[in-house]
């Protein structure tokens, strides 16, 4: 979508093009983990998304860096994610 408005590439197409790389550079690492493992790697990159999209925000266009923010979308995150976690656990077992 930000490819589409030329002059409004906002900071999350430059943290997933990071993100991405870093995934696409450890795949033979993650092939190995177990799924709370796997779980635990999600959840640390989804926040790391968000800290970088915030810190590149700041950066590119001064928007400011909420700390509470930060810490209620990883309560948030956690909290939601895990019921989640739990399902596709019991559909794996099946």
């Amino acid at each position: 979508m930000d490819i589409f408005w030329l002059n409004e590439i906002g900071p999350h197409l430059f943290t997933f093009m990071l993100i991405l790389a870093v995934v696409n550079k450890s795949r033979k690492y993650l092939t190995n983990l177990s799924a709370f493992k796997i779980y635990i790697f999600i959840l640390f990159l989804q926040l790391l998304m968000i800290l970088v999209e915030k810190f590149i925000s700041y950066i590119l266009f001064s928007n400011p860096f909420d700390s509470m923010f930060f810490l209620k979308i990883s309560i948030i995150s956690i909290i939601l994610s895990y019921p989640i976690f739990i399902l596709f656990s019991k559909i794996d077992k099946i």
